[in-house]
């Protein structure tokens, strides 16, 4: 296999594995009125993209791998316009989030995004630690995070997140 082929077949997966969780936090965003999910679909949907963008560019000549970067910007410019408008119409008209599905599906957004490292039965229930990286205003950090499932309960709780 050439160095292409397996890039292409990285790509491909990435776009895959985007794309599902874009429609995945879309729907959970919709439905539990969560604007954070709603942006981070569109973060999915942008990372997707910025991947299909890169696909065409792969193997290609570096003027095309330039305008493949800008278009990626312009995309990733135009989803956080699209994030700020919403922003606004909920801040106008107010909502009233559902929180235990948004922890829910950014639990396995953060498992999208990162390693699940460890899971641990105990007789009280299940632990989870997820090894995921953490994107804001002013860079990223890699973070540990620990997420319990009590025996009985269907949904899990956040109960720790601190730097790996």
């Amino acid at each position: 296999m050439t160095r292409a082929q397996v890039e292409r077949g990285t790509l491909l997966l990435l776009i895959a594995i985007n794309g599902v969780m874009f429609i995945i936090e879309l729907a959970a965003g919709w439905v539990a009125d969560s604007m954070g999910l709603i942006a981070d679909s569109l973060d999915m949907l942008a990372d997707a993209g910025v991947y299909g963008i890169a696909l065409l560019a792969v193997g290609s000549s570096p003027v095309r791998k330039v305008q493949a970067a800008a278009a990626s910007g312009c995309l990733q410019l135009a989803l956080a316009g699209v994030v700020l408008l919403e922003v606004a119409r909920k801040w106008l008209h107010g909502s009233e989030p559902v929180s235990g599905l948004m922890v829910g599906v950014s639990a396995v957004a953060l498992v999208a995004n990162g390693d699940v490292s460890e899971v641990e039965d105990f007789e009280f229930g299940r632990k989870y630690t997820v090894s995921g990286e953490l994107r804001g205003p002013r860079g990223a950090a890699r973070v540990l995070t620990v997420w319990i499932q009590e025996a009985g309960q269907e949904g899990v709780r956040l109960v720790t997140v601190r730097p790996e």
